[in-house]
Parts: structure tokens; C-alpha cells; sequence
């Protein structure tokens, strides 16, 4: 088989399947010359009325087709509105239909179509297509018989038979219709079907001193070698390394063939995407005098470890005296050249003197599709006293120790244009769990009070996540988010809940202010474009929350709203939120108002 050559971009090109049209070549040609004159004659003609006439010539044709043509336009929409005629009587047998010519003549235009014989399938054969082809594609052609000779339907089966071929290790597969036989109105034709060589991938070769394994990449691209070609895959490459931050694609993907197989080749650069993330909040005292409470928070992301697509990350919060936050992430796709990916996490959370809770989670998921995964998780949770939530022993405490085990299963879709920085698509995420939950008294609890409660009981979890980015006009964008998650159990205690508020969530209040058991919460934000990664943003955030627990039941409707500027560098991007909200315990104030300033440092 000799080499090919070729760059990704448009490897097939359409062919006609039937040569009737050269029988009124020399027509077409007089009415686009006489559709160029009436550009100039439409101009003088426009802002007076002017009205359509229709000459059909169709002495060939017994019963000729009507034609819908509008007698109320003008020249142009005319002419539009007459080619859109041809076109349909192409599509329904009349394959010599043709817009003759055009007049215009005192504000009236005179069209001239002629319609021609209808053309009827008497047989069309299948050759040699394969049977499973055929089957796979519903490829029956005995419903063609007697039927109106469509291109539109030739050009259907056509490009299903290509596109098969071209996902099953076939890109060379042609088609074409073969004993052309034509008496008066009747067509038989048969169907010749050339599969070319079966080719499968070879490698992927990467240009460019990138920092990444190339197995990673094959594994993550889905080329892998000795798998059938799929032109699917090559598809989605370019939108795959937009998700991957660390690296970047400056030029087409191109394939070679060569001895019946394809070699990818991709032009990639390293982009900077390790980060590290500081915030300072200032935040005014609820008590305690006029003083400034500062707050802080730092993340860290380390992206690409060795090579192969593995992530950390590190999130540190102080968000309050006494408490602190710590999260813990790692992502290791393709373990041990599966298709598996596995991520862990661990989270502490300290609230003051009032509770620790700590928790970790195991994960694996796969990806079916591009932009989907499926996944299961298993989770152990653990909540412990503080000093603070201590009982006296005259009634059930709004905390207490408690153990859970959580079973649960995942789906996402992601159809983000770049993961750091997107400016279109979705991000969706559902996560569903179920486990056993375990309430450990202290001895200090009446006995009375420890009886009105299950000490063992199932508890399940719901979570909802949707964003979106719709892009309005070239610089500016309407980012969307809503958020919902709920807590199915009777004995849900302070320590079990959900914590919202703060500047990655409900803006205008202080970090993990609201205790939930179950919460719906709403972002619309519209951000005005300056240049690449740099934006002015307007919000608004609404939240329903509600905190049920065994002491206590309040629902709440916050929402908060403010202003801020995302300005990147070429060390980082420099994050200022300025946010107010308002809540049943926060009146709407600047005395309240929240101010954020984040620097990402990436590197």
C-alpha cells in the first residue's frame, strides 16, 4: 500500500452520484450571470413595490408540481425564494428543475423555472456492501423502489456508509452508484462499495519538549495503538488538550498512513498551570468592638506530576478564630494501564471549641465518552465534641460523636472549553450515597434523653452541580450556576451538615457561615472581557437554605450581590471581590460587606 500523507482538517470531499445535471449545465451558468445584473437593478429598484411572476415551463410533465412562490417580494427575496423551489423539486424527483432565467420588467419580476421529467426509482441493487453494514445502518434499499429519485436521500446513505468506515478502521471506504441506467423517468442503479484497506493506529508522535508521557496521552486521547481507526477520536483532540491546563496545541493534528497504519502527530507547548492561591479577607467583628478580623486561605495545586496527567492539591483555610480547614486531593488516572482513574481526599474541619470533624473518601471512575464519567465511592466520616458542646446533661446536645460509612455512585459531563478559563459549555455533576451512621452519647446525657433517639440508623446524600458558560457577545459572557444538595436522615446533628457561604460560594458573607441540611443555591454573573483572562464581573447569589436537626429547624434565604475583577498576569492572576449581603442574622449593610483579594501564582 503506498504512504499517505495528509493534515487533519477535511480528508473526504462530496461526489455526485448522478451526472444528470449536465444536461442543463449551460442554464445554470445564464442564471448566475443574470442573478449578478440583478444586484445592480435590485438597487435601483429598492423602496418601490414590486411584485413576482411565475413562468413554469413543464410541457414534459403531465402533472406538473405546484410552485409556492410569494407575489408580494421583492427582487431579491424572489430570486431566494425561487432557487429554495428548485431545490425542493431537486429533492423530489424533478432533478432537471432549474431557475432559468430572471426579468425585471416596470417593478414586476418575471421568473422563468422549468421543471422537467420526475425521476423514479425502478431498482437500485447492493453490489457488495457488506451485510453487516447494511444491518448496522438500516441500509435497506427496497424502500427505494418506486420512489422519487432524491439526491438528498443518495447523499444520506452516502455519508452514513463514509462515516462507518471511517470510525471502524476504514477512512479510505468509498462509495458511488455504479450501472446507471435511465428509460423514460425509470432509474435502476446498484450500490458499488469499495471498504480500501482495514488501518489501525500505529503511534502518537509528539513535537515539542513537553513535559508529559506519551503513554498518558495515547491513554487519555484514546489513540492507542493496534486499535482500528476512529476519525470520532480524532475529533475530540483538540477539545480534550483544553482540558488538560499544562499543555497547549499550536498547530493541527496530522495523520500519516503508511503500511495500514495512521501515525498521529500533534504540535504541543507547556503551559503554566501549578498554582499557588493566597486570599487576605477582611472582615468586620460581629462582637468584640470595631476591630478587623483577617482571614486567610491558601491553595495549591500541583498538575501533571511525572508526567502522567496525576494531581494534588492543598487547601488551607483560617476563616475565624479557632478554626481552621484543611483539604487534601489526589488524582491518579490510568492505574496500572486501566482505563480506571483513582482519586482520594482527605478534610478536616475544625469549628472553634465546638466540634473536629474529619473525613476521607476513595473514588474510581471511568470515562465512557468524552467529557462523561461514571464513578463509585466509599467514604468514612468522623465527628467529635469540642470542649464547647459539652452536655450538662438536662437535654440532647446539638452535637455529639458520630461515625459514618457512605456508599455511593457519581456522574459527570463536562463540555468546558479549557479548564482553567472557560468561556463556553457545561459542567454537570451528581453524586448519590447511602451508608450506615452511628451516634455515640456521652455519659453525661440522661439516659431519658439518649432514648428519644436511633443510635444507628441509614442516612443517605443527594448533590446536584450545574454551570454554564453562554457567551453573548465577543467580550462579554453570562457564567450560571446552580448548586443543591440534601441530607435524608432523623437524627442529623450539628456536625453532620452541609456548610455554605463564603468566596468560592454564597459571596457576602463569611466563610462556612450556614449550617444546612439541605440548600439550593443560584449564581448569575455577567463578566465583561477586557482581553484573554482578564474580566469585570457583576453577581447576584441566592440561596434556600435549611437547618433540620434533633434541637432545631430554621430555613433561611440569603443572597448577597457585588462586583469584582479578574486581572491576569504573566506570573498569575490576580483575583478583588466586593460583596454585601443579606441573611435572617446579616442586614443588608456596607457594614457588613465582605472584601476578598486573591493572588494565583502559577508556575
Amino acid at each position: 500500500m503506498p504512504a499517505y500523507k495528509k493534515e487533519y482538517v477535511s480528508i473526504y470531499q462530496p461526489r455526485d452520484f448522478l451526472n444528470l445535471y449536465w444536461v442543463r449545465l449551460h442554464q445554470e451558468m445564464k442564471s448566475c450571470i443574470t442573478i449578478i445584473m440583478l444586484v445592480g437593478v435590485s438597487v435601483i429598484c429598492r423602496g418601490q413595490e414590486n411584485s413576482v411572476k411565475v413562468w413554469l415551463q413543464s410541457s414534459s410533465v403531465s402533472n406538473p408540481p405546484k410552485i409556492d412562490i410569494s407575489h408580494d417580494l421583492n427582487t431579491n427575496e424572489a430570486v431566494a425564494a425561487a432557487k429554495e423551489e428548485v431545490v425542493r423539486l431537486r429533492d423530489e424527483g424533478y432533478l432537471l428543475a432549474n431557475l432559468d432565467s430572471v426579468k425585471v420588467d416596470a417593478n414586476v419580476t418575471h421568473l422563468h423555472l422549468s421543471v422537467g421529467e420526475k425521476f423514479t426509482w425502478l431498482r437500485i441493487a447492493n453490489s457488495n456492501l457488506p451485510a453487516d453494514l447494511v444491518s448496522d445502518l438500516n441500509l435497506n434499499t427496497q424502500y427505494l423502489r418506486g420512489e422519487a429519485v432524491s439526491v438528498r436521500n443518495l447523499a444520506n446513505i452516502r455519508t452514513k456508509i463514509i462515516e462507518h468506515g471511517s470510525t471502524t478502521g476504514y477512512p479510505f471506504a468509498t462509495f458511488q452508484l455504479d450501472s446507471l441506467n435511465i428509460k423514460q423517468g425509470l432509474v435502476s442503479a446498484t450500490l458499488a462499495y469499495d471498504q480500501g484497506p482495514f488501518i489501525t493506529f500505529d503511534s502518537l508522535e509528539i513535537i515539542g519538549d513537553v513535559r508529559v508521557q506519551k503513554i498518558f496521552l495515547a491513554n487519555f486521547l484514546a489513540i492507542l495503538p493496534g486499535q482500528p481507526y476512529n476519525e470520532a477520536v480524532l475529533e475530540t483532540v483538540e477539545a480534550k488538550i483544553n482540558q488538560l491546563p499544562y499543555l497547549k496545541q499550536v498547530e493541527p493534528l496530522q495523520v500519516r498512513f503508511q503500511n495500514e497504519r495512521a501515525t498521529v502527530a500533534l504540535t504541543l507547548e507547556n503551559q503554566q498551570a501549578n498554582y499557588l492561591n493566597g486570599i487576605v479577607g477582611f472582615l468586620p467583628r460581629e462582637r468584640g468592638g470595631d476591630k478587623l478580623l483577617i482571614t486567610g486561605q491558601v491553595d495549591l495545586m500541583l498538575t501533571n506530576l511525572f508526567g502522567r496527567g496525576k494531581s494534588l492539591m492543598v487547601n488551607w483555610q483560617s476563616t475565624k478564630p479557632q478554626s481552621q480547614v484543611l483539604n487534601l486531593a489526589y488524582n491518579h488516572p490510568y492505574v496500572a494501564g486501566s482505563r480506571l482513574n483513582l482519586s482520594s481526599s482527605f478534610s478536616l474541619l475544625k469549628e472553634d471549641t465546638t466540634f473536629i470533624n474529619i473525613r476521607g473518601r476513595l473514588a474510581f471512575d471511568f470515562k465512557p465518552q468524552f467529557g462523561q464519567a461514571i464513578g463509585m465511592y466509599v467514604e468514612s466520616f468522623s465527628g467529635r465534641q469540642g470542649s464547647a458542646s459539652q452536655s450538662t446533661g438536662l437535654g440532647l446536645p446539638p452535637v455529639l460523636d458520630i461515625n459514618n460509612t457512605t456508599y455511593g455512585l457519581t456522574y459527570s459531563l463536562n463540555t468546558l472549553n479549557h479548564q482553567l478559563f472557560p468561556t463556553r459549555g457545561i459542567s454537570l455533576g451528581i453524586d448519590v450515597g447511602a451508608g450506615s451512621k452511628r451516634i455515640k452519647p456521652t455519659p453525661e446525657i440522661d439516659p431519658s434523653v439518649v432514648s428519644t433517639i436511633d443510635l444507628k440508623s441509614v442516612q443517605y446524600i443527594t448533590s446536584f452541580s450545574l454551570q454554564r458558560i453562554t457567551p453573548i457577545s465577543a467580550r462579554h459572557l453570562l457564567f450560571t450556576r446552580l448548586t443543591a444538595r440534601k441530607l435524608f436522615n432523623d437524627q442529623l446533628l450539628l456536625n453532620d451538615l452541609f456548610r455554605l457561604g463564603g468566596a468560592q460560594s454564597l459571596r457576602g458573607f463569611n466563610e462556612n457561615e450556614f449550617f444546612s441540611s439541605e440548600y439550593a443555591f443560584a449564581t448569575i454573573e455577567w463578566r465583561i472581557l477586557s482581553q484573554e483572562q482578564t474580566y469585570f464581573f457583576l453577581f447576584y447569589d441566592q440561596a434556600v437554605t435549611r437547618q433540620k436537626t434533633t434541637v432545631d429547624s430554621i430555613t433561611d434565604t440569603p443572597f448577597g450581590i457585588g462586583a469584582g475583577l479578574t486581572l491576569a498576569t504573566r506570573s498569575g492572576v490576580l483575583n478583588v471581590t466586593y460583596a454585601l449581603g443579606s441573611s435572617q442574622r446579616q442586614k443588608f449593610s456596607p457594614e457588613f460587606s465582605k472584601f476578598h483579594f486573591g493572588y494565583v501564582a502559577k508556575f
